[in-house]
Parts: structure tokens; C-alpha cells; sequence
């Protein structure tokens, strides 16, 4: 299970970098695209549960959010998974 949280946490940051294509130079445009391809739907579902229209710089202020959001959810499964429950 430590690989695949590896994996994951690896995954999310090449996504909020602009790596996810390992072809692909990473720029702002190629960042934000990741970022919305990774968290995206994450993001549709809270809004969605709340009922919520957003714009696109809040929508790009959002994502960013669910990304770090993940991270620590991330960080936090993996302390858990190692008996610490703090």
C-alpha cells in the first residue's frame, strides 16, 4: 500500500507542476490543464453536492485548494497506515 500512496502523492505534484505528460514542457497552460485533469472532478463533485456555480478564477483558485487538500489527505493516510492515528 506504501507504493501506491507513492504513486499518488507522485501523480497529484506532477499534476500541480505541469508534468503530467512526460513529453509535454511544462508551462503555466500545461499546469493549470493537470491540475484540472487531476482535481477536476473532485471539484465538480463538492460543487455539485453544494449547488454551486463558480468562474474560472475561482475555479482555478478552487482546484488548487482540492490539491493541497489532497496532499494532506495523502500525508495523513500514509501516517495512519503506519499506526499513528494523532
Amino acid at each position: 500500500m506504501r507504493r501506491v500512496r507513492e504513486r499518488v502523492a507522485e501523480m497529484d505534484e506532477a499534476a500541480r507542476a505541469g508534468r503530467s505528460h512526460p513529453l509535454a514542457v511544462p508551462t503555466a497552460e500545461i499546469g493549470a490543464a493537470d491540475t484540472e485533469s487531476r482535481f477536476g472532478g473532485l471539484a465538480d463533485a463538492a460543487l455539485a453536492r453544494r449547488g454551486l456555480l463558480v468562474d474560472a478564477g475561482s475555479r482555478s483558485k478552487l482546484l488548487e485548494r482540492v490539491a493541497v487538500a489532497m496532499e494532506n489527505v495523502t500525508r495523513a493516510n500514509g501516517a495512519r497506515a503506519s499506526g499513528d492515528y494523532s
